[in-house]
Parts: structure tokens; C-alpha cells; sequence
């Protein structure tokens, strides 16, 4: 939101091409943000344990990308947490809990 305000003193079409920009990043982060939230929770969710170092490695792996985007959009990733967490659907409230029990301690530090 801070850079919406930075561009205040430019034209109105500079404006205007950036806030354009900006929901297009908005739109496709929450595309990415969507993908990824289910696959924290099928992850936790198999009981069958054949195949349990890759789904940690898979698990990890997104968890170290939910990380990567909070460093840079950490208020957009925590509004989306907070919206899965908000819905019915069970899976993705643990995903988004799951998430975002990860991030606290790791975006503290940074």
C-alpha cells in the first residue's frame, strides 16, 4: 500500500499504469497463494507413510515459498491467511494455521 502512496506526486496515467500493475501482482500472488495453501494441507493430512521424507521435502519447500513472499508482501500474505482461515472449509484453515505457525517466528527475526 506504501507504494500506491509514493507514486501520489506522479501523472495520472503514471498512476494509473502503476495501480494497474499493482492489482495485476495482487491478482497473481493470490493465484500463487491459492495453490500452494492446499498442498501444506494434503501434506499433513495422508496417513500413509511410504512416501514420508518426500512429503516433507514438498512441505518444506512450500513453507520456504509462503516465507519468501512474506518477506516481501508480508501484508498481503497475512490478510490471505486470515481470509482461509476464516472459511468453512476445514483443510484450508488448517493449511492457513499451518502457515502461519511457521512464518511468526521466521518473519520476527527478519
Amino acid at each position: 500500500m506504501m507504494e500506491i502512496l509514493a507514486y501520489s506526486h506522479q501523472s495520472k496515467a503514471t498512476q494509473e499504469l502503476f495501480l494497474s500493475d499493482f492489482l495485476q501482482t495482487v491478482k497473481d500472488l493470490t493465484l500463487t497463494l491459492s495453490t500452494f495453501l492446499p498442498v501444506v494441507s494434503i501434506n499433513n493430512d495422508s496417513k500413509d507413510q511410504s512416501d514420508f521424507s518426500i512429503r516433507l521435502k514438498m512441505y518444506n519447500e512450500v513453507q520456504r515459498c509462503f516465507l519468501t513472499v512474506g518477506l516481501v508482501y508480508p501484508d498481503d500474505l497475512f490478510l490471505f491467511l486470515v481470509n482461509k482461515c476464516k472459511v468453512k472449509e476445514e483443510t484450508l484453515t488448517f493449511g492457513g494455521l499451518c502457515v502461519l505457525k511457521h512464518l511468526l517466528p521466521r518473519l520476527f527475526e527478519a
